[in-house]
């Protein structure tokens, strides 16, 4: 049974068809190919959905509880970014995010740390730059401290980042 930590498993015979007869085990994190199974577009909103709303539970904080904590609020465009981030990201990538491993940085920026079995991608994400850091990955770059960006496309480097943590 394929078992997303956190997607409710009693949803997910009604989001993704086999398209044989053939029972199916999928480990924990392991990608889906579709060639295997048909993804219905309802699996990527409701992981899309809880990590979106994990980054707007940060949103609902005010700046004296920001202040407090001894970080700096985030801004407006930050919080676009990540949120645009993560529906802008190939859905195949999103199954290896945690919603408790995205967190704001003392600096107003927020991390998003991917995980797929030793390899890890740690993100930055700030108004107007994206910054990365990969282990485990054979990369040329395997890391960057900004890259201009914004919401409405991915930088090539990060997507092959991503692909190299799949590989």
């Amino acid at each position: 049974m394929l078992i997303l930590p956190f997607i409710n498993p009693n949803s997910l015979e009604s989001l993704i068809k086999p398209i044989s007869q053939q029972v199916v085990t999928i480990k924990s994190n392991e990608y889906i190919e579709k060639e295997d199974f048909e993804l219905y577009s309802p699996i990527k909103f409701e992981i899309l959905s809880i990590l979106v709303n994990q980054v707007d539970k940060y949103c609902d904080f005010n700046e004296d509880q920001w202040e407090h904590s001894g970080y700096k609020m985030p801004g407006v465009s930050t919080f676009s970014n990540v949120k645009g981030f993560l529906c802008t990201l190939p859905e195949k990538y999103l199954f290896y995010l945690s919603p408790d491993d995205i967190e704001p940085t003392p600096y107003g920026t927020f991390v998003l740390e991917f995980n797929y079995n030793d390899k890890v991608i740690s993100l930055e994400i700030g108004k107007d730059k994206i910054g990365y850091y990969t282990k485990n990955i054979n990369l040329i770059k395997p890391q960057s401290e900004g890259i201009d960006f914004d919401s409405n496309s991915l930088p090539q480097e990060i997507l092959d980042a991503f692909d190299g943590m799949l590989s």
